[in-house]
């Protein structure tokens, strides 16, 4: 699991005395907000919800699927 192994490594490198929550899996656009819920016993998994906050379709506005942020692009290998 991506998250569990980063946020492991995180914790240890820069917070060894704290918690660490890594979120993966999660698409956000604009107005979106994220609540975490609290953690859950025995898999130590968060619930996560994503508000949006939603307005009509004003002046040709982009639609939802137009606006998705996104993701960063891995650097290309170089040959050689």
């Amino acid at each position: 699991d991506v998250a569990l192994n980063l946020g492991a490594i995180l914790q240890g490198e820069f917070a060894p005395d704290c918690e660490v929550l890594v979120i993966d899996g999660v698409a956000l656009w604009d107005f979106d907000s994220v609540d975490i819920g609290r953690r859950r016993e025995p898999s130590l998994t968060v619930p996560v919800t994503i508000k949006s906050l939603v307005f009509g379709d004003m002046h040709g506005s982009p639609r939802r699927s137009e606006r998705l942020h996104a993701p960063l692009a891995a650097p290309a290998a170089t040959g050689g």
